[in-house]
């Protein structure tokens, strides 16, 4: 998750092979239909569940679980502590969860590789990755924390080694991380355990943006790789199409040119953002509207609230809408008023059957959703039904 993503969490708080079709396939066009109406959807299907709202999107996973391969807790980080080394730490909630949790997922058929965070700087990961006896360490804890808490694998997602010191800094992470994703990967295999990382989108290798990631050598060392296709646009930004269908079909394009496209999973948004366009007036002491991240079921909710039906877009693949809030209150001791315009877009249930299909177009291991538990429901009946013709 990029920076903006991080954001959104604080403002909010994928394959295994095609099950046998059962019973007799008769050699007949109905036939033929019979046996596509029973065939059993591929699982293609992962994401991420925010320890925030773990329960919500447990739930999320059991009523769709014959689509997941796999799932990920957002359980831990990686912090630096005061001896200048680095340790692991837990951020879920309560621990006693683990278990429980863990059962609930795998008994849908779905693998569990709760992901690791990171909070180091660029400075920071490259003192870490020029250390083989810090590598090692890293490696070794996060082979006991899988190994002892009977996980099917992790996933790392670090994305602050991207951000802060040099430029020499930023080279060394691109150059040594993917020999800790090796180690790491090595390490877990001898336990039977995989490996997944989690990149941030780029559209060629002149991308500037996030430019930490060396796609290729991070896809030959893990066994599989996520890409987060969203914040084209986020808070701050001008107001658009949080993963605007184009973009996101250049990112894969450039992924499968550097990365064996089997290993690939796309990850794409269940939120969208609403933004502050124009404000008049003067607002109320303690009043200041501000551009703010919702989920995909909050802003339906929020636009039948309003009274207003949101527009898809089939070019950008996302829907937008627009309102107005008015505040009223005091200021210095007067009343005053001031109304903001808002435009909100975000992604649909047609959003991600787009993005679906490039699972099929590109032969990718599937997608991942950041955020399960805030999508629309109607979304997996879709879903469903794409999953069957694969």
């Amino acid at each position: 998750m990029s920076n903006a993503s991080a954001r959104l969490r604080r403002n909010l708080a994928g394959l295994a092979v095609l099950t046998l079709v059962s019973g007799a396939v008769s050699a007949g066009p109905a036939g033929a239909s019979s046996e596509h109406q029973q065939r059993a959807p591929k699982r293609m299907v992962s994401g991420w569940l925010p320890y925030w709202s773990l329960g919500s999107a447990v739930r999320s996973v059991e009523r769709s679980g014959s689509l997941f391969t796999d799932t990920s807790p957002f359980w831990y980080d990686l912090v630096p502590n005061q001896a200048r080394r680095e340790v692991v730490v837990w951020k879920g909630g309560a621990v006693s969860s683990i278990p429980s949790t863990v059962r609930r997922l795998r008994s849908t058929g779905a693998k569990v590789l709760p992901t690791v965070t990171e909070s180091l700087s660029a400075r920071g990961m490259a003192a870490m990755l020029r250390s083989p006896a810090r590598r090692s360490a890293h490696v070794a804890q996060l082979t006991r924390l899988t190994v002892a808490n009977r996980f099917d694998g992790l996933d790392l997602d670090y994305e602050a080694m991207a951000f802060g010191g040099t430029r020499a800094d930023r080279d060394t992470v691109k150059r040594l991380f993917p020999r800790l994703v090796r180690e790491l990967e090595r390490s877990l295999q001898r336990h039977g355990r995989s490996l997944t990382v989690t990149v941030a989108a780029r559209t060629s290798d002149a991308d500037p943006n996030w430019r930490v990631y060396d796609y290729a050598a991070i896809g030959a060392a893990a066994d599989r790789m996520r890409l987060m296709a969203y914040d084209y646009h986020t808070t701050g930004s001008a107001a658009g199409p949080v993963a605007p269908l184009e973009w996101t079909s250049a990112v894969v394009r450039y992924a499968v040119s550097r990365v064996p496209s089997r290993k690939v999973q796309l990850a794409i948004p269940t939120y969208g953002y609403d933004w502050v366009s124009s404000l008049r007036g003067t607002c109320p002491t303690g009043v200041r509207p501000r551009d703010v991240g919702r989920t995909t079921a909050q802003l339906n909710d929020l636009a039948a609230s309003r009274g207003v039906s949101p527009v898809y877009d089939r070019r950008t693949g996302e829907a937008k809408f627009g309102y107005r809030t008015l505040y009223r209150g005091k200021r210095n001791g007067r009343t005053v008023s001031c109304t903001a315009t808002r435009v909100v877009w975000f992604p649909t249930v047609s959003s991600t059957q787009a993005k679906a299909k490039l699972v099929g177009r590109y032969r990718l291991a599937g997608i991942a959703f950041w955020s399960l538990g805030g999508e629309d429901p109607a979304q997996w009946r879709a879903l469903r039904a794409y999953a069957r013709t694969l």
